[in-house]
């Protein structure tokens, strides 16, 4: 998803929502590096250039963190919280036992 910050707006309970985002979707088979290349690209049309400040939010997958490096070596790169809670909620119930 791309989306400009001055797109994001909240609900009257205070939950965030966006008034306009953009998809890149390609083919499962789609290579990391023609996958980047569509990612780059749109970024582009939506205004990146213009941008102060990039932030790039995703999963732990190697290959994106590389893709982001490659193609966004300014951005401020994030772990999204919700792919690192699923990995790390069955480790922690573990460790600590179910329910913590």
């Amino acid at each position: 998803m791309i989306y400009r910050l001055e797109q994001r707006v909240e609900n009257a309970r205070g939950r965030g929502l966006l008034l306009e985002k953009f998809a890149v979707a390609t083919p499962p088979e789609t290579s990391p590096v023609d996958f980047g290349k569509a990612v780059h690209a749109e970024a582009q049309r939506r205004g990146m250039g213009r941008a102060k400040i990039i932030y790039v939010v995703m999963d732990g997958a190697v290959w994106l963190w590389d893709l982001a490096e490659d193609r966004f070596k300014t951005a401020v790169k994030t772990l999204d919280l919700h792919p690192a809670r699923e990995h790390l909620q069955p480790l922690a119930e573990t460790l600590q036992g179910a329910g913590t």
